[in-house]
């Protein structure tokens, strides 16, 4: 990938890690390798890309990485516990790259949206797990976020108007996590 890209373009400015592993499942029921595939894919997946990634901009005394995490990684809805953890940990890791590369300029920001309105929602509300009327009604903002509320936070923080702001997790939320608990679920 990031071979590929050198060759096409010359450099790489910016990385957007953006994975996750959709699993509703109570604890006592998860399975071992869906636990590692979650962790595979939404934190050793950023850690691995941002790793190759940051050889190049190390070089380039610039870069901006931006990794796609959840509100749900700041707080708990019973039955994600991989999700959560996954995302909880790539929070950390935007803070702990942001510090260790920020002598370089490269910026690692992260965005934790809330349940955007993607074919994954989608489907968990069809399927019963989600409902659309009571998230709604839990969103202080009173409408769920969609997929350009977290686009356009991403060109904000791939920008140059976000040089000062490292090691940041931009919640795009409608103020799911201010609000407090999960009951309404």
């Amino acid at each position: 990938m990031v071979q590929k890209t050198i060759e096409a373009f010359g450099r790489i400015d910016i990385l957007v890690n953006n994975a996750g592993v959709p699993m509703v499942c109570p604890a006592i029921e998860l399975k071992e390798e869906d636990w590692d595939k979650a962790l595979t894919t939404d934190l050793k997946a950023y850690f691995l890309c941002s790793q190759a990634i940051a050889k190049i901009m190390i070089p380039q005394r610039k870069g901006k990485i931006i990794n796609i995490t959840s509100m749900l990684g700041e707080t708990v809805v019973p039955g994600r516990i991989a999700y959560t953890v996954s995302k909880a940990g790539a929070d950390m890791l935007t803070k702990a790259l942001a510090v260790e590369w920020a002598k370089y300029h490269i910026n690692v920001n992260a965005i934790a949206p809330g349940y955007v309105m993607t074919e994954w929602i989608e489907d968990l509300i069809k399927k019963g797990v989600l409902k659309e009327d009571t998230l709604i009604r839990r969103t202080p903002l009173k409408r769920l976020p969609q997929v350009e509320d977290v686009s356009k936070a991403a060109v904000f923080l791939a920008s140059n108007e976000s040089d000062y702001i490292t090691g940041e997790i931009l919640r795009v939320d409608g103020g799911w996590v201010l609000y407090g608990g999960w009951d309404l679920l």
